[in-house]
């Protein structure tokens, strides 16, 4: 396999890179766009999501913050509606 991968990227042109440094890349832009442990697990061939999550879990601040910041935004949203003046309930 690293042969014709050796040799697929001399021809493309792509940088030297290792393939298993892709699947991590994949794994952690898909983690940080919200694919559940689960999915990665599968879609990565791991039988255990506990495989995954040793491997994978570690997620940029920049990522969480961001996520909690758009969970926020959600549930503000969601007590705003119906509110026609757009405050919060008490």
């Amino acid at each position: 396999m690293n042969r014709a991968w050796r040799t697929f990227r001399r021809r493309a042109g792509i940088p030297d890179v290792q393939l298993r440094d892709l699947r991590r890349t994949l794994a952690t832009h898909a983690l940080a766009g919200g694919a559940s442990m689960a999915v990665i697990a599968k879609g990565l061939g791991h039988r255990s999501t506990t495989v995954t999550a040793g491997v994978y879990a570690l997620v940029g601040e920049t990522a969480v913050r961001a996520a909690f910041e758009e969970t926020g935004q959600r549930l503000l949203a969601a007590g705003n509606e119906g509110n026609a003046d757009g405050q919060t309930k008490s």
